[in-house]
């Protein structure tokens, strides 16, 4: 008996799971299905071995029909449970033989997400049935992109949502400007074909900081988390969200125009913040920080956030509810048709006792949140003060991404 017929009649196939990250929101976004096979009697069989002997050998639509069974059957297990999607890898044979067909039966579009490698033997049947599953609504990912010849081509023959860069691309990319560039030119191609770019095997803190800058959207890897059994896998990681926050943060200040005493207190400042959405406790940390903006600027700070019930308030104290004067300077900001970005407000005798002057900045990526600050003095806006704001808006735009803090405090 061939190791083959030994290995169908006898062995079994494990199905492991490795989280994908979002690296503009710090968030897992989907799990990759990875396929680990054993003899009969329990032994481990290397994994690229096997693999590409079963790819030489012409079984692979064997293999994956077995895996859509696990994944199927895992699925139904999990229920409502299983709240992100699984990527799949299926071999183009199998494609071609309508095992994609058969998915749809069983999986519903924001179940699955199917790879499929650049390499391989694409026919008219493959690329015809990626377009039937794209018309159907589900997503494709390009897998191993850079390590063929026919990437480009495969790229507008099947336009998929997701593109997988291969690990060897990535591998060193901090030490090795080609890579950068290839990756770069990828990024830059992403949203004129209408698909995000997902790093694979990002090991170290230099790579993800290199694909960070790059503007990679996804990434897997052994510095997020191991592959590993459903029921081992941990939550997402305080350690790497810690990183990409900080990462994040840095960029922004390096960005930022101000003078030495506010590039300094921002430096010390901003690993509060970080610190306190990675540990549930932006809240408290913001608190620290309005202290620390009150004291070194002169000025009074708040963190805003419009809701049905008016407005809500992060205070050096903690929360808050807006009331006058405050609110009236609030709602003149809400009633202008098409405030700048800050809105300055050089007299507030309207809103005050008496002359001051106000700033309001908007939070990115939250429209309903913003940073307000006041002082008694008119026309107290120097340059470096609205540099200020308009870091402070955009770290805690970054800490409102990585937690759901303006929701759950």
């Amino acid at each position: 008996m061939t190791w083959w017929a030994d290995w169908q009649s006898h062995g079994t196939l494990q199905i492991m799971f490795q989280p994908i990250i979002a690296l503009t929101d710090f968030h897992i976004v989907g799990y990759e299905v990875l396929s680990r096979p054993y003899t009969a009697d329990g032994q481990p069989i290397p994994v690229e071995a096997f693999f590409d002997e079963v790819a030489r050998k012409g079984h692979a639509v064997v293999v994956d029909q077995r895996v859509l069974t696990t994944v199927t059957e895992f699925v139904r297990h999990q229920g409502l449970a299983l709240t992100m999607p699984l990527f799949w890898n299926v071999h183009p044979d199998s494609i071609a033989h309508g095992v994609l067909t058969q998915a749809r039966r069983f999986l519903a579009p924001d179940q699955f997400v199917v790879e499929v490698t650049e390499k391989g033997d694409w026919g008219d049947a493959v690329i015809q049935a990626l377009r039937e599953h794209r018309q159907a609504g589900y997503r494709i990912a390009l897998d191993d992109f850079g390590a063929g010849y026919s990437g480009l081509n495969r790229l507008i023959q099947i336009q998929p949502t997701i593109v997988k860069l291969d690990r060897l691309l990535i591998q060193g990319i901090d030490r090795d400007p080609i890579k950068r560039q290839l990756v770069q030119a990828v990024t830059q191609l992403g949203p004129h074909f209408g698909f995000r770019v997902l790093a694979e095997g990002v090991e170290t803190a230099d790579e993800l900081v290199t694909i960070l800058r790059l503007q990679v959207d996804l990434a897997q890897g052994y510095y997020f988390a191991r592959p590993a059994l459903w029921d081992q896998i941990s939550a997402e990681d305080a350690a790497w969200q810690h990183a990409l926050l900080s990462i994040r943060a840095q960029e922004i200040l390096a960005n930022q125009w101000m003078g030495h005493d506010a590039q300094q207190t921002w430096q010390t400042a901003w690993p509060i913040l970080i610190q306190g959405a990675c540990c549930r406790s932006a809240s408290v940390a913001l608190g620290e920080i309005l202290r620390r903006a009150e004291h070194v600027t002169r000025r009074h700070w708040r963190v805003a956030q419009r809701s049905p019930a008016g407005w809500r308030l992060w205070t050096p104290d903690g929360p808050a509810w807006a009331s006058s004067p405050l609110l009236g300077l609030l709602e003149a900001w809400q009633r202008h048709p098409d405030p700048p970005n800050p809105w300055v407000w050089q007299d507030t005798t309207t809103f005050f006792d008496k002359p001051g002057a106000a700033a309001i900045w908007r939070v990115p990526m939250r429209p309903d949140v913003v940073i307000v600050a006041w002082t008694g003095w008119l026309h107290a806006w120097a340059s470096e003060l609205l540099a200020w704001g308009e870091t402070f808006s955009q770290l805690v735009g970054l800490v409102g991404q990585a937690e759901s803090l303006w929701d759950r405090d």
